[in-house]
């Protein structure tokens, strides 16, 4: 291998571990907020609602904030203003709702000026049945609810890392393709 080739070689690996490691940065800043729970969960069953809670994955700001609670035909059943606590969002409820499909429709604004916006579907049963009588947490109790472990943080890193090597291999290859 000529001293050309080694130059080569040495700034295409060099290139590679530069853009792999700069995904290690930018992955966690390039993220927006997202919804992490609720409570009532995705497609939940539940006996009766005094409130709904959701837990976002950063701080969300008390201005631009909405949240309420519809059942299926749109009537909106929320009361008072949603209440900010850092990551938590709480909302109160109208007492006494009818069983039926209901929706927790929110928008916020997170600490870095991104909105999110979404909506989490639930049921109120109005019954005490064996399965939505299961103790929190318990498997049943959580089905619908969306998993948010930060894999997809994982996959930009790594998608970074092969892109990194990618480039320097290619580098290399073409490098010994030429003449000499």
């Amino acid at each position: 291998m000529t001293l050309s080739n080694r130059l080569t070689a040495r700034v295409g690996l060099i290139a590679a571990i530069i853009v792999g490691c700069g995904m290690f940065l930018v992955a966690p800043a390039s993220a927006h907020t997202s919804l992490l729970s609720s409570d009532p969960a995705e497609n939940a069953q539940v006996v009766s609602l005094s409130q709904v809670t959701l837990r976002f994955s950063e701080s969300v700001q008390r201005i631009g904030i909405t949240v309420r609670v519809l059942d299926s035909a749109g009537t909106a059943h929320q009361t008072g203003a949603p209440q900010v606590a850092g990551f938590m969002v709480t909302q109160g409820v109208t007492a006494g709702l009818t069983p039926g499909a209901y929706r927790t429709v929110y928008r916020v604004v997170a600490s870095d000026g991104h909105v999110a916006t979404g909506e989490v579907p639930f049921t109120i049963t109005g019954a005490i049945d064996e399965a939505a009588a299961q103790a929190p947490g318990t498997p049943a109790a959580t089905a619908g609810q969306p998993s948010k472990n930060g894999s997809s943080r994982w996959v930009m890193v790594f998608s970074g890392l092969f892109i990194g090597i990618g480039i320097g291999g290619a580098m290399v290859f073409m490098r010994n393709r030429r003449p000499q």
